[in-house]
């Protein structure tokens, strides 16, 4: 039947989320438990389970750890079967047709290009190193932007069509500002990532969330993923001097944050006056995807610190396993 069908297909988007995140753990050389803990975190979460009312949301939310997780084998290792991979998962973002999510991806995927590369370099003009990672800079960058081109002419079939169907749509020279900021995420929100349901029925405007919100309810309201993962995030940012990619990933966050406040925030108006095709896209809550993973791959850090520095104490170490597991839902 379609009903059970469908329902399979989201279980199966929900568990390919999550296998993204645990894998990309496993390519950093992480704990398959600090991974498992991650990917949890990422496919469980609040706003993945509010997404599955927008099912095209949901399955481009669950190509980006794959595209992240191969872009980053693609710097560490340019051999074809990466690349080859990256393409895939870049097409099979663009098959759900959300080509917002595939922008934004990108917006996201560039900021952390941009901080490998520059991590790669050592700046020396003398030295036979500086002339080969200037080198290794123009193979990785063509492979990255060569894979775009790729995927995108894969899904022209599909692209070249809704570009036309653009033409005669009110959003062919941008949606308009008051559209564009339509179901920004208010940033007392965010304090449902530690107290689910704080604010009540946000959507039939009963309890208190009339006060916060107004009248207009908002298109996504549960983002939480419980205190424990909340602290576990902290303790992985506070980890940076093991685990440096903590810090860009972290700032990342915040800024895709940032956006996601829309209306809140004057950084969007920002983007969508300024930033080619940005003007294009509505409902600044999409953005939090990329900070939600952000905040999986920072927890994935916060475990590992926790385990590793009380490995000795077998005792204490089961009870963080178990407890973090369970708490994660509570």
């Amino acid at each position: 039947p379609f009903h059970l069908a469908f329902c399979l297909l989201v279980i199966l988007h929900l568990f390919l989320a999550g296998l993204g995140v645990y894998l990309t753990g496993i390519h950093w050389k992480l704990s398959k438990a600090g991974s498992l803990y991650g990917a949890l975190i990422y496919s469980l979460n609040g706003y993945m389970m509010e997404s599955q009312n927008m099912y095209q949301w949901l399955f481009a939310f669950c190509w980006i750890p794959f595209i992240f997780l191969y872009t980053e084998k693609t710097i560490d290792n340019k051999n074809f079967k990466n690349f080859l991979f990256l393409t895939l998962f870049s097409a099979l973002q663009l098959a759900t047709g959300r080509m917002d999510f595939f922008y934004f991806t990108q917006m996201f995927l560039w900021i952390w290009i941009i901080w490998r590369l520059v991590n790669i370099y050592k700046f020396n003009d003398q030295s036979e190193t500086s002339k080969g990672n200037i080198q290794d800079l123009f193979k990785i960058t063509g492979l990255l932007v060569l894979s775009i081109i790729l995927a995108i002419l894969l899904l022209s079939v599909e692209i070249l069509p809704l570009l036309d169907y653009l033409k005669i749509t009110d959003r062919s020279g941008g949606a308009l500002i008051e559209d564009a900021l339509g179901s920004s995420l208010n940033p007392f929100q965010l304090l449902q990532l530690i107290f689910n349901n704080l604010f009540g029925d946000i959507f039939y405007n009963r309890y208190i969330s009339t006060l916060i919100f107004g009248i207009n309810p908002t298109l996504f309201y549960n983002l939480y993923i419980g205190l424990p993962a909340f602290l576990i995030i902290i303790v992985g940012i506070n980890g940076y001097k093991k685990y440096p990619k903590a810090i860009p990933i972290f700032l990342i966050s915040i800024f895709f944050f940032f956006l996601s406040f829309g209306k809140f925030s004057y950084l969007y108006e920002i983007l969508y006056k300024f930033l080619p095709g940005f003007n294009i896209a509505r409902y600044p809550l999409k953005l939090y995807s990329i900070s939600i993973f952000c905040l999986s791959l920072l927890a994935i850090f916060g475990f590992e610190r926790i385990v590793s520095e009380k490995s000795d104490n077998k005792l204490l170490k089961f009870l963080i396993y178990g407890a973090s597991f369970i708490l994660l839902f509570l």
